[in-house]
């Protein structure tokens, strides 16, 4: 590289890097980066301003660094930030048990309103310690000991972070120092880190005799009102503004054409009762759906994992009118003018809990409002669970957009000119399929199938016209009738968003992501 002379250097100087050498040569001697800031700030320059700066000049040969020297940092990791002052939780631990010996780990857990997760890693830490004892006639107990030392050591550190935001690890004792590199990764810690660890290089930089040279012409071009010669031909940085993800953008955009289409939006918990997600849309409970290698079950603190009412969680009660209405129809069909499938209804099993598995569940509480209007037409954006092989289009949660229409005149050709509807405007499919189906709560059914230029032909989504043992026990008009479809969000996104595998819609590669679109029409 061919060197620059100082007239060179000095067309192409920077104002901040003009400052940066008046202020080294006015001193006469190397600065640390710190203190050509301090130097510097009167005048508006912020601290990385004054870093680029320096380090341009380097570059350019007008400033050397004298010397460096790498300063290693403490900062506090995301999981201790919220309650540095009240020191760790094995400290709030060790101070409830010198005041509550015998109670149970539930009970302590609760009154520190501790999460599972914070509780199991300290309490873990604390047996690791030999500082506390539990047994089933005694409860938990603390038993002190040496490790107390390590705790100590530990709230100091949080302590001092609390109060000063960050460290130099070289401040730390020997004990507070071994505490902190147990609890944290160097760099960029996880968000379950209670420390972080942080190393920066100090730069000490000195003017050089090219750097008094330009500096000097620099001073008579500015004195003479010359201006900073600029090249144009360079391309400038590339600025990358802040955007939503482009499926969250995508879910958005869908909840927005819905709602301007005039429907009404149904919402929901995750977490459902077998009853509103399966039993209350007539499926039977012996039906095979709700074998465990489909459906995730919630089970009770401590149980064993498994899948029967004494294991898993339950609600604590469901409304006495539409559980015997939806057993009835079960059993022998109550008012509904069917048979039933002729079984005995467990009240029991309907109250397990499990992880949503359909957007359906919410078209079965939504029915059974009281204001519900008819007509009227609805619809959901519903996280759904099941124990799905991973592949091209498939994952063990996906988004469902679910959606009913209620009316007494309404029939299965509103249903397809609304699935096309769908099919067209929000997947952008330029085709669109009807196969004859099967589901349990609906007669006729029908399966919408897209084509995608990688996958082939998607099934898009289930839909139909609800049968009279779903509706009559829920709905407060009889002789209303329902359509629904409960359509895949994530392979419509395939379709909209350009993609043959479902797993990149939740891609970490920023320029996969930048790639696709954030605003939809």
């Amino acid at each position: 590289m061919t060197a620059l002379t100082p007239e060179q250097i000095a067309e192409g100087l920077h104002l901040h890097e003009g400052d940066v050498l008046w202020v080294l040569r006015k001193a006469n001697a190397a600065l640390s980066d710190g203190s050509l800031y301090e130097s510097l700030k009167e005048k508006g320059l912020e601290e990385a301003q004054v870093r680029s700066a320096a380090e341009r000049l380097k570059l350019k040969g007008v400033v050397s660094v004298a010397k460096e020297e790498v300063q290693t940092w403490v900062f506090l990791g995301g999981i201790s930030r919220g309650h540095a002052r009240e020191g760790s939780v094995e400290s709030r631990i060790q101070k409830y048990l010198q005041t509550n010996q015998g109670c149970s780990p539930v009970k302590a857990r609760n009154d520190l309103h501790l999460t599972q997760e914070e509780w199991g890693t300290a309490f873990g830490n604390l047996k690791r310690l030999g500082l506390v004892e539990t047994t089933p006639e005694d409860g938990l107990k603390w038993k002190g000991g040496a490790g107390e030392a390590q705790l100590k050591a530990l709230d100091e550190v949080l302590l001092k972070l609390g109060d000063q935001g960050k460290l130099a690890l070289e401040e730390l004792s020997p004990e507070q120092c071994e505490e902190v590199k147990k609890r944290c990764r160097k760099s960029r810690g996880s968000g379950k880190d209670l420390f972080q660890i942080t190393e920066t290089v100090k730069r000490w930089y000195a003017i050089t005799d090219l750097g008094r040279s330009a500096l000097t012409i620099f001073e008579t071009r500015s004195a003479a009102g010359l201006e900073r010669q600029y090249d144009f031909s360079i391309s400038p940085p590339r600025i990358v503004a802040g955007r939503a993800h482009p499926y969250r953008a995508f879910l958005d955009w869908v909840r927005r054409k819905l709602v301007s289409l005039g429907f009404e939006e149904m919402t929901g918990d995750m977490v459902e009762s077998e009853f509103w997600n399966s039993d209350a849309l007539y499926m039977p409970q012996f039906h095979p759906a709700r074998a465990i290698h489909d459906v995730y079950y919630v089970q009770k603190e401590g149980a064993a994992a498994g899948r029967d009412p004494e294991t898993c969680a339950t609600v604590p009660s469901i409304e006495e009118s539409f559980l015997a209405n939806v057993s009835a129809a079960h059993e022998n069909g109550g008012k509904t003018g069917s048979r039933g499938w002729r079984y005995r209804f467990d009240h029991a099993r309907t109250r397990r809990m499990i992880l949503r598995s359909q957007g359906t569940a919410l078209s079965a509480r939504w029915m059974a409002k009281k204001d519900l209007a008819i007509p009227g037409k609805y619809f959901g954006i519903a996280r759904c669970f099941r124990n799905d092989t991973v592949d091209a289009t498939h994952a063990p949660d996906f988004f469902q957009v679910e959606g009913i229409v209620v009316s007494r005149t309404i029939n299965m050709t509103h249903l397809l000119g609304l699935l096309k509807l769908f099919a067209q405007e929000v997947a952008r499919a330029k085709e669109v399929r009807f196969l004859p189906a099967y589901f349990p709560y609906t007669e006729p059914s029908v399966e919408v199938h897209i084509p995608h230029p990688a996958a082939g032909w998607m099934e898009m989504g289930g839909s139909g016209i609800f049968r009279p043992e779903v509706t009559r026990p829920l709905l407060a008009d009889p002789e209303a009738r329902v359509i629904a479809w409960g359509l895949g969000l994530d392979r419509m996104a395939m379709s909209a968003l350009g993609i043959s595998d479902i797993r990149d819609l939740f891609s970490s590669d920023l320029e996969f992501l930048r790639s696709k679109p954030a605003v939809f029409l």
